[in-house]
């Protein structure tokens, strides 16, 4: 019977010692280099796996840098737009200015008188009227439906429809009747396939000059009185009914025959300086408050009014927003 460590028959025990450690080398080495093959090979698999890594990372980064220089292109295309939309809107300021009256023609007829004006856009759907004829004065404030682009159109169709009435009419009721039907006709909205519901609000006055008579008409916008000496504000309501829009054809609108004294003030406007918001706390300035604030002004020259009133909603806003244009026309007799 053979022993464990199988000697031949003529092995000394030395000569089967130098095998067995020959053989121990033999798998010593081999297991060391499945290990070396396994390392190898997991070395290998990591710079397999950072090559694709790094080749997912300059592909990601060449798809930024496109999206990049997209993104950087189409910010010039808008900016670009935007450029060119605002010098349109510019120059429409330009025309919308040149159409509206001079404010020194109104400050030389009425003395005594201001015009605070703040589109809310460089454009604006608010817009005031003067004529002067003989000894009668005419001066309007309006609002029309929306601010901006859409209501610098309607205002300018306003303006244009007022020049194209007053040769006919006289009467500030009669003035409205017929801006009435003007608007309505140029909107087509006695067509109810064309129907629009966009108009405006006005205040009107017939102002004689000599006499210090009033003759007032409003569409939805009324007339404030401040008496010289007196600490109320005295209000005519106009028509609730605004000019197009839900008004009938042929709309009447109430007239009012007012008799000042001198030193007497009145006021026509339209509902942006009420409306305006404060910045710090979200509220509207009201139209109490609006009252009150002329009544505490009354000492002051028209024109000391004016910056006072622009300051204070200035204050008022408090960095916040305008949120509708602003028209305010002041005077006293």
């Amino acid at each position: 019977m053979k022993n464990s460590l199988n000697f031949g028959p003529h092995e000394s025990f030395g000569i089967a010692k130098d095998r067995f450690m020959s053989a121990q080398h033999f798998f010593r080495t081999e297991i060391q280099k499945e290990m070396e093959a396994d390392e190898l090979s997991g070395i290998r698999r990591e710079l397999a796996f950072l090559k694709e890594e790094k080749e997912m990372n300059a592909t990601a980064l060449v798809l930024a840098n496109l999206q990049k220089a997209e993104v950087e292109q189409y910010k010039l295309i808008i900016e670009e737009k935007n450029k060119n939309i605002t010098d349109s809107i510019n120059y429409a300021r330009r025309i919308q200015r040149a159409i509206l009256p001079g404010k020194e023609a109104i400050y030389t007829d009425l003395g005594d008188s201001f015009v605070l004006f703040k589109p809310k856009d460089i454009v604006s759907g608010d817009f005031y009227f003067h004529h002067k004829h003989k000894d009668s004065i005419l001066i309007a404030a309006a609002d029309c439906t929306g601010h901006g682009v859409p209501g610098a159109f309607m205002s300018i169709m306003g303006l244009e429809k007022l020049h194209a009435t007053i040769p006919v009419h006289k009467d500030p009721a009669d003035i409205l009747k017929c801006l009435n039907n003007g608007i309505k006709t140029s909107l087509q909205q006695s067509e109810s396939h064309e129907f629009t519901a966009d108009g405006m609000d006005i205040a009107l006055c017939s102002i004689n000059t000599t006499s210090r008579r009033v003759e007032f008409a409003g569409a939805n916008r009324p007339l404030w009185i401040i008496r010289k000496g007196q600490n109320t504000v005295e209000e005519i309501k106009g028509t609730k009914k605004e000019i197009g829009g839900t008004s009938e054809f042929d709309q009447c609108y109430e007239s009012h025959s007012l008799e000042l004294e001198e030193g007497d003030a009145f006021y026509i406007f339209s509902d942006g300086y009420a409306d305006t918001f404060s910045g710090q706390s979200a509220k509207k300035l009201t139209t109490k408050r609006f009252k009150q604030t002329l009544l505490e002004i009354q000492g002051k020259p028209m024109q000391e009014q004016q910056h006072y009133l622009n300051d204070f909603v200035e204050i008022w806003k408090a960095g916040a927003e305008q949120i509708d244009d602003i028209l305010v026309i002041g005077v006293r007799l």
